[in-house]
């Protein structure tokens, strides 16, 4: 007669039966150095400096940096909005201690096309802000408001201005993302 197993040589048995595959090791290797390096780069994001980016950075495992290095500068990337000039900055120096020697040339040359970028949404804003701005203030003088009393035009009084503003972004939208994903990727 079979004797009747404990519930601990029943666990022991589906743990020897169950092998950890080199994918699984590798995925979950993955996983943490994500982890580590989106938590570094939310330090730097935070208000952190380079020295600090660097210093956490050379405390991850060596054979983890380049996986962290790599989730920190995706992390930086989609940081990044549209228009925001000082952001960019520091997310590119943040970018460039990352990639290294080779990987920090790219990244600071990509700062030029951000900044070209930025420069023509800017323009498209502030072009389209000022005939919005236009038109509403045609709708109020017709109201028979005019001068002093008012202030500023909102947009969002004004579905179709709304929309007109961020059609601007959306045009821009498309070589920003490419931008960003030139930065996160290195290449």
């Amino acid at each position: 007669m079979d004797r009747i197993k404990s519930a601990w040589e029943i666990a022991l048995e589906r743990a020897q039966r169950m092998e950890v595959t080199p994918e699984e090791l590798k995925r979950q290797q993955e996983e943490r150095c994500a982890l580590a390096g989106e938590a570094i780069a939310q330090k730097y994001l935070d208000g952190f400096d380079l020295q600090q980016l660097r210093e956490d950075l050379g405390r991850q495992p060596a054979e983890d940096r380049e996986l962290v290095a790599r989730a920190a500068a995706r992390k930086l990337a989609d940081s990044l909005e549209l228009g925001d000039y000082e952001l960019l900055a520091r997310v590119v120096e943040g970018v460039a201690l990352l990639r290294g020697e080779g990987g920090a040339e790219k990244a600071r040359a990509l700062k030029g096309s951000f900044s070209v970028l930025y420069d023509s949404y800017r323009s498209a804003l502030r072009k389209k802000t000022g005939e919005v701005e236009a038109a509403g203030r045609a709708v109020l003088a017709r109201l028979g408001v005019s001068g002093e009393a008012v202030a500023a035009i909102n947009p969002a009084v004004n579905r179709e201005w709304a929309q007109a503003l961020e059609a601007v972004a959306r045009s821009h939208e498309k070589e920003f993302a490419r931008y960003k994903e030139e930065l996160a990727s290195g290449s």
